[in-house]
């Protein structure tokens, strides 16, 4: 439900099996399922290829805000 209010709950349904691996892939963190929205919103990419991506060893490093130096 987080996830579909950051994306668009008809871009979370039409993904479905992809978002609910991205929550997974979070741990079910809001604070990881936020970013992890908001990056998806500033690409154009899909739910399961930003999984793809994120499925790497380091998570925490790939899973930064977007543009923010600091994250």
């Amino acid at each position: 439900r987080l996830l579909g209010s950051i994306i668009g709950e008809c871009r979370a349904t039409a993904e479905e099996e992809a978002a609910r691996r991205l929550v997974q892939l979070c741990g079910g963190l809001p604070l990881a399922i936020r970013i992890a929205g908001a990056n998806l919103v500033a690409r154009d990419t899909g739910i399961a290829d930003y999984c793809a991506e994120l499925a790497g060893d380091d998570l925490l490093s790939r899973l930064r805000v977007e543009g923010d130096r600091r994250s």
